[in-house]
């Protein structure tokens, strides 16, 4: 459900055109070495494709193009395997599931006021789908469906230390025509991995990754 990429500082920043429930990013850096992670969070059973290639299932995948072999993808699940999914329609929760295990912890499935308590707007109420129970956990249990501190150090060298760590951020519209070299908050990034000053970092644009910025967010 979470993938982390992570991207070489000599080659070029690509943020990911598939609209996800939300993200982090981090910046780590030691002597030359500089790298930036964001973690993406989707829905359950998403396809995710690079240049046309598709990765999914295992939560042990590298993902590496011959084009750009300093892009690392690894892919986690915190969601456990259940029966919460409905086993015929993987879009809509099973209609006896009561709740969802995170991490070996059990949550509640959130009854409709509860839904409407943290901004989710069911589109067929009292009909509820999965990706709508994904928005609701995404803002009751954002950490837990993170990565961990181990799971995001998979691909970083043990000597290198975290610059900077974003919890929102201003993220190009790919989709739309944007595009990563015109974005400021990739601009200043770059400048923060060549120099490790993380004071120029300094986005006048307002912060956009909240999935109810995105209005396919978590949807795929």
């Amino acid at each position: 459900m979470c993938e982390r990429w992570a991207i070489n500082r000599e080659k070029t920043v690509r943020p990911t055109f598939i609209p996800p429930l939300f993200r982090r990013l981090d910046a780590t850096q030691f002597k030359q070495n500089r790298l930036f992670s964001i973690q993406i969070v989707f829905r359950p059973n998403v396809w995710y494709s690079v240049d046309g290639n598709g990765v999914a299932g295992s939560d042990k995948v590298l993902y590496r193009t011959p084009v750009n072999p300093n892009n690392d993808s690894r892919f986690v699940f915190p969601i456990d395997p259940g029966a919460w999914q409905d086993a015929d329609n993987g879009e809509m929760p099973a209609e006896d599931a009561s709740e969802i295990g995170i991490r070996g912890f059990a949550w509640q499935l959130p009854s409709l006021d509860e839904f409407a308590r943290v901004g989710v707007n069911l589109e067929q109420p009292p009909q509820v789908r999965t990706f709508e129970v994904c928005r609701f956990l995404s803002e009751v249990a954002r950490e837990q469906l993170l990565a961990t501190y181990q799971d995001r150090r998979i691909s970083v060298l043990p000597d290198m230390t975290q610059l900077l760590q974003l919890e929102e951020w201003h993220h190009p519209n790919l989709a739309g025509g944007d595009r990563a070299r015109s974005s400021e908050t990739f601009r200043q990034l770059a400048q923060v991995l060549a120099t490790c000053d993380v004071g120029l970092y300094c986005p006048s644009q307002p912060a956009n990754t909240d999935w109810q910025n995105w209005p396919e967010g978590g949807r795929r």
